[in-house]
Formats: structure tokens, sequence, C-alpha cells
């Protein structure tokens, strides 16, 4: 169902800035961001928090970034990791 690079794997194309974007599997499975709109990135989580030993964080401090809005399910695990991450 969500084997790299099928459908199932796929964001729904109301979050993508174009239906026609299609994730690169192997690039996010190397931890590396995909860019999908003129602001916009996509990166697989390889752990609980999405900064720890990612490319995130760096990339964040190239753009400038001062402000993170975190969502996502299951709050004590996920996002809440990400959050302490971040701070």
């Amino acid at each position: 169902m969500v084997i790299p690079g099928s459908d199932g794997a796929e964001l729904m194309d109301e979050l993508k800035p174009s239906p026609a974007i299609r994730l690169n599997s192997s690039l996010l499975l190397s931890g590396q961001l995909q860019q999908i709109g003129t602001m916009e990135w996509i990166m697989y989580k390889p752990r609980w928090g999405a900064i720890y030993n990612t490319l995130l964080e760096n990339h964040l401090h190239n753009l400038d970034v001062n402000t993170v809005v975190v969502c996502g399910c299951n709050f004590p695990n996920c996002p809440r990791t990400t959050i302490y991450e971040a701070s």
C-alpha cells in the first residue's frame, strides 16, 4: 500500500501545488529534500522527530526561518518530538 513509488505512497493531490507532481522516492529515501513548489519542500523523516539527524534544521537556517508550524497525528509521539527538537 505504501511501497515507495506507488500511488499509495503519494501525497493527496490536494496537498500538492500541482497534481502532476510525484514524489521522488529515491531522493527522499536518501535523506534529501524534494522541492515541489517555490517555497515548498518534502522530506521523509527517519524517526519520530523531523529535526534530529536530518537536513531539515540546516535547510530552515539557510532560509532564515524563525517559525515552524507542526501538525500531525498521535501528538504524544512524532509531533511532540519534532517540537522538542525544533526548540
